[in-house]
C-alpha cells in the first residue's frame, strides 16, 4: 500500500509490504546528487514508530521500521484467536500523556479520543480497585485528592493495609532530591524498598501486580527509584494523572 500526506513543507511517503513500513521524506530537491541519510528502527510499536518521526525530523531522508509481527503496534496491536480478538496491551491514554495529544494535533486528527472515563485495575486475584474520574471532583492537595476519592472503591485491600504504605512517603519525599539520593534508591531494588518500610503482605501484593502493568516486571526486577518515578507519575502528581480516556 502506498499512501502521501503533506506536513509543513515536506512530503512524506509511507509503503507497507508485510512486516516491514519505509518512510521517506520527499524534499524539494529531488534530483539533486547527494548522499541518502537512512536508518533502521526494530520494532513496530509506540517507540518504534516514534523513533520513526524523530529520525524523519532530524533530517533522516528514509527509515525502515521491522516488526516481527503482521499486525505491528507492540503493545498497542490486536491479535485473533479463532474469532476472539486479544488485545495485550494498554488501551488508554492518561492525562498527562501530553506528547501523545502532542501528536495528534501535529498530524491533524480530528478528536479521536473517548470521552474520559472511569478505570479499574486487576490483579490475578480479580478487581482490586476502581477510579472515578478525579478530574471532576474537587481539587485536593497532592496526594490527597487520589487517596481519598479512591477510598471507598476498594475491593480486596483493606484500610489498615494501606496505612502500611505510610512509611513510604518519606522515601517519596526524599528519593529525587539530589543525584547522590536517587543513585541509593536505584541500587536497591523495589523488593527491598517495600520490605524494609514494613508494608503489610496484601500492600506488597497490590503494588507488585501495579508494577507488572506499568513497568512489565517484577518488583525484585526493579530499582527502587524507577519505582517510585512511576508511582509518582501515574498516580502521584496531580489528582487527574490516572483519569483515562
Amino acid at each position: 500500500m502506498l499512501s502521501k500526506r503533506t506536513i509543513g513543507v515536506e512530503q512524506v511517503c509511507s509503503i507497507h509490504r508485510g512486516n516491514r513500513l519505509t518512510v521517506r521524506a520527499v524534499t524539494p530537491r529531488q534530483g539533486q546528487l547527494q548522499a541518502t541519510k537512512r536508518a533502521v528502527v526494530i520494532g513496530g510499536g509506540w517507540a518504534g514508530y516514534g523513533s520513526a518521526k524523530s529520525l524523519l525530523a532530524a533530517g533522516v531522508e528514509e527509515v525502515v521500521v521491522l516488526d516481527a509481527s503482521q499486525n505491528p503496534g507492540g503493545l498497542a496491536s490486536t491479535s485473533t484467536n479463532g474469532t476472539t480478538i486479544i488485545e495485550p496491551g494498554i488501551k488508554g491514554f492518561w492525562a498527562q500523556y501530553a506528547n501523545i495529544y502532542q501528536l495528534v494535533d501535529e498530524l491533524c486528527i480530528p478528536d479521536p479520543f473517548t470521552d474520559w472515563t472511569a478505570s479499574a485495575f486487576y490483579s490475578p486475584q480479580g478487581l482490586e480497585v476502581k477510579a472515578p474520574i478525579l478530574g471532576l471532583q474537587p481539587r485536593l492537595p497532592t496526594p490527597l485528592g487520589s487517596f481519598i476519592y479512591t477510598n471507598p472503591y476498594f475491593t480486596r485491600l483493606p484500610i489498615q493495609d494501606r496505612l502500611t504504605a505510610l512509611p513510604l512517603i518519606s522515601a517519596l519525599l526524599e528519593y529525587n532530591l539530589d543525584e547522590a539520593t536517587y543513585s541509593k534508591y536505584d541500587a536497591m531494588s523495589a523488593y527491598e524498598l517495600f520490605r524494609s518500610a514494613g508494608i503489610s503482605q496484601r500492600l506488597f501484593e497490590f503494588l507488585e501486580s501495579m508494577l507488572l502493568v506499568i513497568l512489565f516486571a517484577p518488583s525484585v526486577a526493579l530499582s527502587a527509584a524507577a519505582s517510585l518515578d512511576a508511582l509518582y507519575f501515574f498516580a502521584l502528581a496531580h489528582q487527574q494523572d490516572f483519569d483515562v480516556r
